[in-house]
């Protein structure tokens, strides 16, 4: 799957098991991943809200983010709910179904 849209990458994480989960949770924690998406027009927030959505799925699924390699993005960070710069709300495991 190829996700274009916010609305799909949220279908595409959440039809993600826990193997899935965690080879998509480090190849997207990857500095390239997130230029990549930049490169495609994404901006910065939907970056954050993609991986955010990964980071809550690995949490939904119990399953430990990638802390090795080239995976530069504190998933648990993200799945913590902290405020995200421009937002006005925290974050919960239940936005997953809803950015």
């Amino acid at each position: 799957m190829n996700p274009q849209t916010l609305e799909e990458w949220q279908q595409y994480v959440l039809s993600l098991d826990e193997a899935e989960a965690y080879n998509v949770a480090e190849a997207a924690g990857t500095v390239k991943f997130s230029t990549t998406l930049v490169d495609e027009g994404y901006s910065a927030k939907d970056v954050t809200a993609i991986l955010t959505m990964i980071a809550l799925r690995l949490q939904e699924l119990q399953v430990a983010p990638p802390r090795v390699g080239k995976c530069v993005v504190d998933f648990r960070w993200l799945a913590s709910g902290k405020v995200i710069e421009g937002e006005d709300e925290l974050a919960s495991p239940d936005d997953l179904t809803t950015l």
